[in-house]
């Protein structure tokens, strides 16, 4: 009897320390959305008290051509979780540790600002600019009960890797989008330097989607 009731303080507990973190900034983190390996997404978020890792399938395509481009909101929303077919991973959120026997489900809403995409002859090409977020993160107990949500918000700046199709108009087909959280700059493309970094990254994206795909059932 003494441990049903601990354990059951233990979960009010818990509900009660999420139910006053009901909304957390993102200040630090990224969600890679990737489109070529069926739209396979890595999210790691943190914020005060808050560190949260998802993964999820998020397919689709983001195209453009040359010239203004405007706000974009890829997929509408881009789902990740844990559990299940995803990585079982411990979420702290708000200050609460939930175990990895819970599972995670999240919903995220990444709006990027219009930006100028120039003409390129390359066969990639590599264009930034700010986004801001907003979502929600649920937490289920190994019954499916929901133990825990709370919402989202953040900002930062988001780099678009880009297919180039050249012609009368070029055209873009986006195989890689990085959303890095933090303060955005207000430059439209990197730096030429950028360019060998976003390639490795985008290296390293292409390694961490095997890797999601072989850890997916």
């Amino acid at each position: 009897m003494k441990h049903v009731i601990v354990a059951f303080a233990v979960t009010m507990l818990a509900a009660a320390g999420i139910a006053r973190a009901d909304s957390v900034t993102i200040t630090a983190g990224t969600v890679e959305l990737d489109f070529p390996s069926g739209g396979a997404t890595t999210a790691v978020l943190v914020g005060q008290g808050t560190d949260i890792t998802g993964f999820g399938m998020n397919p689709g395509q983001i195209t453009f051509t040359a010239g203004d481009v405007g706000t974009m909101t890829p997929n509408g929303s881009v789902n990740i979780a844990t559990g299940g077919s995803f990585p079982a991973t411990a979420q702290f959120i708000g200050g609460v540790m939930f175990p990895a026997s819970d599972r995670l489900q999240g919903s995220l809403v990444l709006t990027t600002s219009p930006f100028h995409a120039g003409a390129v002859t390359d066969p990639l090409a590599f264009f930034q600019t700010p986004f801001s977020m907003t979502g929600t993160a649920s937490v289920l107990n190994p019954g499916g009960t929901v133990v825990g949500t709370t919402s989202l918000s953040g900002s930062g700046q988001a780099t678009f890797i880009a297919q180039t199709t050249p012609g009368a108009v070029t055209s873009y087909n986006t195989q890689h989008v990085s959303f890095q959280f933090g303060a955005a700059s207000a430059a439209a493309t990197p730096e030429p330097a950028t360019f060998v970094l976003l390639g490795a990254a985008f290296a390293v994206g292409l390694f961490g989607r095997r890797w999601l795909s072989s850890a997916s059932v």
